[in-house]
């Protein structure tokens, strides 16, 4: 309530406290709520110790999620020592059943952090998470088919996946397929739909996309 102000007045170190307390005298919500705002950067430094201990605990035990934020504290160094193997190791792990580890777990082989690199394997794992419907794995997979990064070219596919992300607001794959309209790439040559999504992205701060309305509109285009 108070970190909501829900029903009193907002009070975000209050909340924090009670939340501590909580989750100190071993209440699994309070400890899982105490571990969401560390993760997003609230909380004190004692809080990130606690909060690597619980979700180790629980990790061990076989919780897909917090082996998931278990990664995330060894990836960022959230009460434990960065250390990127360890990070991959339990992000490995929670992605064979949670979609937002198995993007991540994407992202770290197509990087190589702490792992060796391989994008053969980093598209297979983008492909799942997209398929659970992640809209950043959606947009990290099309530019694999794009590219032919990691297996063959697909420009109809990633045509395909843009569109998906696009759909779900994604500024970045609203230029894409702008892009790939402008250039019948995937799709067929159309001005006016390339237009169209150049407009979409632009609303949403994309800068090449204002650049490329811009053009558009001052030469007429799309007619």
């Amino acid at each position: 309530l108070y970190l909501s102000g829900n029903g009193v007045a907002k009070d975000a170190e209050e909340g924090a406290r009670l939340l501590r307390a909580a989750a100190a005298s071993g209440n699994r919500e309070s400890q899982v709520d105490l571990a969401n705002l560390v993760l997003d950067g609230g909380g004190e430094p004692d809080d990130e110790i606690s909060v690597a201990g619980w979700f180790g605990a629980s990790a061990s035990s076989g919780d897909l999620v917090a082996a998931f934020n278990l990664g995330l504290c060894f990836a960022n160094g959230l009460g434990v020592r960065k250390d990127q193997e360890r990070a991959a190791h339990w992000i490995a792990r929670a992605a064979e059943g949670v979609a937002e580890a198995q993007y991540m777990y994407a992202r770290m082989l197509q990087d190589g952090r702490g792992m060796a690199a391989d994008q053969r394997e980093a598209r297979l794992w983008f492909e799942r998470a997209a398929g659970a419907g992640i809209v950043d794995a959606q947009v990290a997979l099309a530019e694999m088919l794009y590219n032919g990064r990691g297996g063959e070219r697909s420009l109809i596919a990633a045509a395909h996946l843009f569109k998906q992300a696009a759909a779900a607001g994604h500024a970045g794959a609203m230029f894409a397929i702008g892009a790939l309209y402008e250039t019948g790439q995937g799709v067929s040559l159309d001005y006016k739909a390339a237009q169209k999504w150049f407009a979409a992205a632009a609303e949403r701060g994309h800068g090449h996309a204002q650049l490329m309305l811009g053009r558009y509109l001052s030469r007429g285009i799309a007619g």
